[in-house]
């Protein structure tokens, strides 16, 4: 059976996220392994093993170690032949993006009463396979997130500068940031300009009720809670006590930020001598990073559309929206269709669940309960996650150091923590935790790497970042004072 192959094989653990099982399909469904192999040439199927815990359900991730070997080979072994591959295969996500936005259908509450349920299903896996499709670039950004940092670390020494210094950090940020504004810079661009307008007289309801339309959307990769002109009113009358030279600095700097983009990248190209193949390297990384970050845009894009359909699919069931969410899309369907004993399912799934792939990774297997309950306790045992750091220090992904209260946020229902200039400590984070990273005076988590979440928006909001800081959410505890000094990877206790 294959869930026995898990166990003669090594394996690296990727995470634990607060989401439920048909959310865990997004990105790691069969579907998703389809689109995997479409687009690079081989399946990508994760192991994930979905536990209940303080009311909460979260995923566990892992990949066998060959996997790891025979993705970096593949890019490597490309772009030999072909130094410009990667960012050939990264553009395409654009255009996946593009048709998306066009093709999407999109349906209010009152109108979804109104399907039959062959429509309502139709309109849902439509959804769904949108998903599944943007997925494969938040994926190949995730699992070969390590694979950039030795080349641009080589590069970048070679050039005469040291490891890890000022100088080092400059350069490395500057020549990895995307061409493209990301959406998190468009809503904070978006919110600058409101509040400008407020100050010269708009009233801040109606901005409020534009930026909400416009960008509300945003937390709900999972099944987070959109951004309403509450939140956005808040936000606003926060930042009409700032002064308005500073707020019009940092609007126009967003305005023009590809220019100045480019131009700081021609400086350190320039500056540096670097050759078109060893720019490459960034550019490359850059795109991995931008397709990763706004692929999970993309998804909570979707997932916002597809919550009139949730709502709909739980009348007709009887269901609650966790309890529809602990099943998985197929089952989803069948239950829909009056195919499946959906109270035998969630009582199966009270406290664990999961799923694994054949060798090919395209096939999936359902684990049992009590498949799923020894292989955890195996896997709890003998895996550590993917770039674990023993060295007492996690890794600078935004430069910077400040001091605060430390909060300790396991998931998104834990956002509501994190005020004004806290120190966010987090395992992971995606999208959904957004409404706190807004508020961190700095992040810290126990898992990633450059192009994770917590690493790219840290960037973009200008705060200090480190990851891959072992135990960080049993090291601190809520209220702690934390000075973190990024730069040096450096997270600590204060008196």
């Amino acid at each position: 059976m294959p869930h026995e192959n898990y166990y003669k094989i090594k394996l690296k653990k990727m995470g634990k996220w607060s989401v439920y099982p048909l959310d865990t399909e997004a990105w790691h469904g069969p579907e998703s392994a389809r689109y995997f192999k479409k687009t690079f040439g081989f399946g990508k199927g994760t192991l994930i093993v979905s536990t209940a815990e303080n009311n909460n359900v979260y995923q566990h991730a892992y990949f066998p170690e060959w996997f790891f070997e025979k993705l970096n080979k593949y890019i490597k072994n490309s772009t030999k032949k072909d130094y410009k591959f990667i960012e050939k295969k990264l553009l395409k996500f654009y255009n996946l993006r593009a048709q998306l936005l066009k093709s999407l259908l999109k349906v209010g509450v009152a109108q979804v009463a109104k399907l039959s349920t062959p429509e309502l299903i139709k309109m849902y896996q439509t959804n769904r396979d949108w998903v599944h499709r943007a997925t494969v670039f938040d994926q190949i950004g995730w699992i070969a997130e390590d694979y950039w940092n030795s080349p641009m670390r080589e590069i970048l020494i070679s050039k005469g500068l040291a490891d890890n210094s000022p100088e080092y950090f400059k350069a490395l940020f500057i020549l990895t940031k995307p061409d493209e504004i990301s959406t998190t810079l468009k809503e904070k661009r978006a919110v600058l300009g409101e509040v400008i307008k407020i100050k010269s007289g708009y009233e801040l309801k109606i901005s409020a009720m534009r930026l909400a339309k416009n960008f509300g959307w945003m937390p709900v990769a999972a099944y987070g809670e959109p951004w309403g002109a509450k939140h956005y009113e808040e936000e606003l009358v926060e930042l009409q006590n700032r002064d308005v030279d500073e707020l019009s600095r940092q609007f126009n700097e967003l305005k023009k930020y590809t220019r100045v983009r480019r131009n700081d990248i021609f400086n350190i190209v320039k500056k540096y001598n670097l050759s078109k193949r060893e720019l490459q390297v960034f550019i490359d990384f850059s795109l991995a990073l931008d397709a990763r970050n706004e692929a999970e845009y993309l998804m909570s894009y979707c997932t916002f559309q597809v919550l009139p359909l949730y709502k709909e699919i739980c009348k007709r069931l009887f269901l609650s929206v966790k309890q529809l969410r602990t099943l998985y899309e197929h089952e989803v369907v069948l239950a829909l269709r009056g195919e499946l004993n959906v109270e035998k399912i969630l009582g199966d799934r009270r406290e664990i669940c999961g799923y694994g792939y054949d060798k090919a990774m395209l096939k999936r297997y359902i684990f049992t309960t009590s498949e799923a309950k020894k292989l955890f306790a195996y896997l709890e045992k003998t895996t550590g996650y993917i770039g674990e750091n023993n060295s007492g220090k996690g890794i600078c992904a935004s430069v910077g150091r400040t001091v605060g209260q430390a909060k300790i946020v396991a998931g998104p229902q834990d956002n509501y923590k994190v005020k004004k200039g806290d120190i966010m400590i987090s395992v992971v984070t995606m999208v959904d935790y957004l409404p706190a990273m807004k508020n961190a005076g700095a992040i810290v988590t126990e898992v990633g790497s450059l192009t994770c979440h917590a690493a790219v928006v840290a960037r973009e909001f200008g705060v200090p970042c480190v990851v891959s800081f072992k135990n960080a959410t049993k090291i601190f505890k809520d209220g702690d004072m934390v000075e973190v000094d990024a730069d040096k990877g450096v997270v600590r206790k204060i008196k």
